[in-house]
């Protein structure tokens, strides 16, 4: 949001540098006239300017301040406003636009220019209030943008209600922009409001704004309000139109596995997966192979570790490959995926427990002896570790 704003309101200096400025809508008085002497201090600081002799401009437009100071005019400490806000001088610039505000309240531009150096000194109520100011000194038809920027000013400096009330207005227009409706749901969500949102969305439904993203919206709304089956529902009608990047396939797949939808929900995380190699990490990969068990697709969950494991060798996935091979009663290879697990992480004694009971089953006594010798070193381990060298010899003429 900071980053949206900060691109939108860097563009109203260089409009302000303009003379002609923004016109003035609704004025609450006559613009006063500039005359001939202002006038030409204008026309000669704007030569100097576009010829790139700024210090020069600048110093034309002292120069009359002083020797003239009771033709002072609020073109003139606008244009000397503009040319110290363009060096950085933003204390400065800021003074002598109130100077022009003071000397003639209703030009738009001035407002609108003291409005985006109060927000670069993230000043950001009195930025909101200058913008607003400005975007109703406007002449018609508006840029509605101004009023967007005042708004996320508004809750840059948590002032939700105001912010509320603006983006409420923007939104209620014909054929709003799709941040002006995120940025007022996001301020509904921050405020608990989630019943709101929710209205807001179904409004702008029923008015024919039947876009994809509302349905996105209702879905996070719906996700914020507990209610996972009305939230899955709506991801899915958001996917018809447009399709689940990686993150929204997770999040659809950890909703199937909220509503109890194994399969479905390891199909997106797989999809994830396969979108963004950012996806595929140890939580991801242990979620996919514990929803494929969950589902009873144990083939499934081996094979996706068996090339996942090329990609992300972990103790963790090795632990839980071990696991499923055992159940299956393939001892060997169960063995060598818990050795494998044992090796990346030799703290962890449930591995070397687990390889003792593949070598048990495998009926190496040797091997399995050294074993829980060493699982015997873990104080989680070492008493069932006991127990089973006590009882090898009857557990094997079993």
């Amino acid at each position: 949001m900071m980053q949206s704003i900060l691109v939108i309101i860097s563009v109203l200096i260089s409009t302000g540098l303009c003379l002609a400025g923004q016109q003035s809508g609704n004025d609450i008085a006559i613009a006063p006239e500039p005359g001939y002497a202002v006038q030409h201090v204008l026309d000669v600081a704007q030569q100097e300017y576009k010829k790139g002799n700024k210090e020069k401009a600048e110093k034309v437009l002292r120069e009359f301040i002083i020797e003239d100071p009771e033709k002072d005019h609020y073109l003139i400490r606008f244009m000397l406003g503009n040319l110290l806000a363009e060096k950085g001088e933003n204390e400065e610039a800021i003074s002598q636009f109130n100077l022009s505000t003071m000397l003639y309240p209703s030009y738009a531009s001035t407002w609108l220019n003291l409005g985006k150096l109060y927000y670069e000194d993230e000043l950001f109520e009195r930025a909101a209030d200058c913008l607003l100011k400005g975007y109703r000194l406007s002449a018609p038809p508006r840029d509605h943008t101004i009023k967007y920027q005042a708004a996320v000013c508004h809750l840059l400096a948590k002032n939700y209600p105001d912010a509320i009330v603006s983006l409420e207005e923007l939104t209620a227009l014909p054929d709003p922009e799709p941040r002006w409706v995120e940025t007022l749901i996001a301020a509904y969500l921050e405020n608990k409001m989630a019943p709101k949102a929710l209205s807001a969305i179904e409004r702008l439904t029923d008015r024919g704004q039947n876009q994809s993203y509302l349905w996105k919206l209702r879905a996070q709304v719906l996700l914020e309000m507990k209610d996972y089956e009305a939230a899955l529902q709506a991801f899915l009608i958001y996917s018809y139109g447009k399709e689940l990047d990686a993150e929204e396939s997770m999040l659809v797949g950890n909703l199937f596995n909220v509503i109890n939808a194994p399969s479905a929900a390891a199909e997106y995380y797989l999809l994830s997966m396969n979108l963004s190699k950012n996806q595929i990490n140890i939580s991801n990969a242990e979620r996919l192979a514990l929803t494929y068990l969950t589902a009873h697709e144990s083939e499934k969950a081996l094979d996706f570790l068996e090339k996942v494991l090329r990609e992300i060798p972990s103790a963790g996935l090795w632990l839980l490959q071990g696991k499923i091979l055992y159940d299956q009663g393939a001892f060997f290879d169960a063995g060598q995926a818990f050795r494998n697990s044992a090796e990346l992480d030799p703290m962890d004694g449930q591995s070397i427990l687990m390889l003792a009971y593949c070598l048990i089953k495998l009926e190496d006594k040797n091997a399995t002896v050294d074993t829980l010798i060493r699982a015997k070193d873990f104080p989680k381990y070492g008493e069932t570790a006991d127990k089973l060298l006590d009882n090898l010899e009857l557990i094997w003429k079993q």
